[in-house]
């Protein structure tokens, strides 16, 4: 095997180890804060995104209208998210992530940076940035294209 092939396998590797370690952080983030699966998938996007269209919110968690409602209420109780109606179209409700739901998801997070060194932090971003293609915008309608394929380590730290 030629240095190339080496790198790639060990690279692969690497990126499994990250899937699977992004999946028992999903079990832990569920636990210490006491949602389901849905509903700490529509923190990780408001978190990603800031805010979302109720309806897209729906989308993502792959929730009814009804479901997403009454998701969205859950999380409203708990203090993680608002919702309003948009002022100049009172048909869309957006959903964001209120400071206390971001302060609750970064404090339950068992994941931290502070080990590494800023050069670090910035390196692993862009080679990140780029294993994930082109990034992910923040919606400004309801209409937002699809935010599939983000992978969970983009919501750490």
């Amino acid at each position: 095997m030629n240095e190339r092939a080496v790198a790639i396998t060990s690279l692969q590797s690497a990126l499994a180890a990250l899937e699977l370690a992004g999946m028992q952080r999903r079990g832990e983030l569920r636990r210490r804060l006491r949602v389901g699966d849905e509903e700490l998938t529509a923190l990780l996007h408001l978190a990603h995104h800031e805010r979302l269209a109720q309806r897209r919110l729906g989308e993502l968690t792959g929730l009814s209208r009804s479901g997403a409602g009454a998701m969205i209420q859950r999380l409203e109780e708990h203090g993680y998210v608002r919702r309003w109606a948009d002022p100049e179209d009172r048909r869309l409700r957006w959903i964001e992530l209120t400071p206390a739901g971001r302060e609750a998801l970064d404090g339950a997070s068992p994941v931290t940076l502070d080990d590494l060194t800023t050069e670090d932090l910035v390196a692993a971003g862009r080679v990140l940035d780029q294993l994930v293609g082109e990034p992910v915008s923040a919606p400004e309608a309801d209409d937002i294209a699809p935010a599939d394929g983000v992978p969970v380590w983009r919501h750490w730290g």
